[in-house]
């Protein structure tokens, strides 16, 4: 993965950081959290053809916090070849957690899909401007794994204040 993005990016592109803080985005992650979020990072990735598979690229949770939000939006247009976003839903990711992998952190393809039926993975494919909401610390997710043409994608990481709204 290569971030793209600095900070002269949002300066130029004001645009982009006016989305994320439009009223309807704001309120899907309003509603999830229950509180004001923080918008922690965003990233601009671009991951170039490869053959590999490690790090992002192996189902994994991330632990930024307790509860995130990711908003993947694809700027180019995505299929398998691309190696898009991946993800299980929180309730099966749970499941599986609970059986098998309370501590492990990176977790092999054919192991995670001995536990669930191919149904439960989620691939985000489309057209650009293609999204995706997914809580990336509760749902196993993997991406990165461009095999025929590069993948370009554009990432919020939205994380709470902990301070709950009255």
């Amino acid at each position: 993965l290569i971030n793209i993005f600095d900070d002269a990016d949002l300066v130029t592109h004001k645009e982009i950081i006016d989305f994320a803080v439009s009223d309807d985005v704001l309120q899907i992650i309003v509603d999830y959290f229950g509180t004001v979020p923080r918008l922690r990072d965003l990233y601009y990735w671009v991951t170039p053809v490869n053959t590999s598979l490690q790090e992002s690229q192996l189902f994994h949770l991330d632990r930024t916090d307790t509860k995130e939000l990711k908003l993947f939006i694809l700027v180019e247009d995505a299929d398998e070849g691309t190696g898009p976003t991946t993800y299980v839903a929180a309730n099966e990711t749970r499941r599986v957690r609970m059986s098998m992998f309370r501590r492990m952190t990176r977790i092999d393809d054919d192991v995670l899909k001995s536990c669930l039926d191919l149904t439960a993975f989620q691939s985000l494919i489309g057209p650009a401007g293609t999204a995706a909401f997914v809580d990336t610390s509760h749902c196993f997710h993997c991406g990165a794994r461009a095999r025929t043409r590069d993948r370009h994608i554009l990432v919020y990481q939205f994380t709470t204040f902990k301070y709950p709204l009255r």
